[in-house]
């Protein structure tokens, strides 16, 4: 089964600026301070 996060090799910056060209949403962080929890997306999400 394919991977629907996959990126067709373009490589994603966590800390990457919303203000940023071509920037997008991959995942939500969650949780509290102590316990974070990333909640992925299943495909990238344009911030344009």
């Amino acid at each position: 089964m394919a991977d629907s996060r996959k990126t067709d090799g373009v490589t994603l910056c966590p800390s990457a600026r919303s203000d940023w060209e071509d920037s997008r949403v991959f995942g939500v962080i969650g949780g509290t301070v102590e316990t974070p929890v990333v909640r992925y997306l299943k495909q990238p999400l344009s911030l344009g």
